[in-house]
């Protein structure tokens, strides 16, 4: 063995010896402050091999051997490499276990298996270990979307928005679970420390399963977004506002609650920063798509707005985000091919001058 080979295997186990030390020292820290030792490991940051995960997961299913750092080690490990999702689905018996934690009465392990399993959702190329926690897992992580935890119901929208968004077959399996309506449940009593989340796995659950709705089910959760986007223009909730004007269904609705208008007010009033943009894009984006409906409502309205109109494409256009060019230029082609249209071409073509 060379010199230098010696050297890097000394500087290993060093390294593992402080990260030991490092793990022990805040443990007993954590027990004397009454701080929660879960946060702590969070902030460490610590990398698992796939020797310590097997080791972690066989506590898991002993349950009585399994602790908290354990399980936020765990749900690091799932982040930092794909490989050990694939790992743990390989270790029989490990998901039933998690399950088991989540569906039990102590709330700090529920919420650390909820983390596992959002966690576990992200790898959207295993599908198949997508569909075991939907089928095994799914049910109760809607359950508690009816309860008061706040900080449970976050991890389980959490966990519900990725699997919602892996594939249809999870899509269908989480639907028929119930988890439209919980959603729907949500958006009406609009508890503060979770709405955000909820609106996160609505997004998610929009993407994949916008057109596998049917028109009641959609009618109703436009109706709640428009209704929330009024309250709370955030950038999941304008998110979720463009998805569901990519469907004509909601056409009708979208001209009856004037959200072009309130589009606009929402835009002129953003500052054009890295906090704003994601919005923006969603507005832009919803305005676009309500322009071709044939009545021609929407192309008429921006037409005695055409100065504000003109102000937001210029300013965004000068904006360091050059991505908002082709989507002013979908907007305005729009505008220019609609029916409506016919007497705004020298106003479009100014506009386009500006790109």
């Amino acid at each position: 063995m060379e010199a230098s080979d010696s050297g890097s295997i000394r500087e290993m186990f060093r390294s593992e010896n402080k990260i030991r030390r490092n793990v022990d020292r805040n443990k007993n820290v954590c027990d004397k402050r009454n701080i929660d030792p879960k946060e702590e490991v969070d902030k460490l940051g610590r990398v698992l091999s796939q020797e310590e995960i097997k080791t972690i997961c066989e506590n898991l299913k002993k349950k009585s051997s399994i602790n908290i750092n354990d399980l936020a080690l765990l749900k690091l490990s799932f982040i930092q490499n794909c490989d050990n999702i694939s790992l743990f689905f390989g270790i029989e018996g490990a998901l039933s276990s998690l399950v088991t934690l989540l569906i039990g009465t102590n709330s700090i392990y529920q919420i650390a298996a909820a983390d596992c399993l959002c966690n576990l959702s992200l790898d959207i190329s295993n599908l198949k270990g997508c569909i075991q926690i939907a089928k095994a897992a799914g049910i109760y992580l809607i359950s508690y979307l009816q309860g008061l935890h706040y900080n449970l119901m976050n991890s389980c929208l959490l966990a519900l928005g990725n699997l919602a968004a892996s594939d249809t077959q999870c899509w269908e399996i989480l639907r028929s679970q119930g988890l439209l309506n919980s959603l729907l449940h949500l958006l009406k009593l609009r508890p503060p420390t979770v709405i955000e989340n909820a609106l996160y796995a609505i997004v998610q659950f929009l993407k994949v399963g916008l057109y596998h709705l049917g028109y009641e089910e959609l009618q109703k959760l436009s109706a709640e977004i428009i209704n929330e986007f009024f309250q709370n223009p955030s950038p999941n909730c304008c998110t979720a506002l463009y998805l569901i004007s990519c469907s004509e269904s909601c056409e009708s609705l979208l001209l009856e609650k004037n959200v072009v208008h309130h589009c606009l007010n929402i835009i002129e009033d953003c500052v054009v920063n890295a906090d704003s943009v994601k919005s923006i894009t969603s507005l832009i984006r919803t305005i676009a798509n309500i322009i071709p409906e044939r009545s021609g409502t929407v192309v008429v309205y921006l037409t005695f707005h055409w100065t504000r109109l003109s102000k937001i494409v210029e300013c965004l256009l000068n904006s360091s985000y050059s991505h908002f060019k082709p989507e002013l230029a979908w907007l305005i082609g729009n505008i220019l091919n609609h029916s409506s249209g016919k007497g705004l071409e020298s106003n479009c073509y100014k506009l386009f001058s500006l790109f």
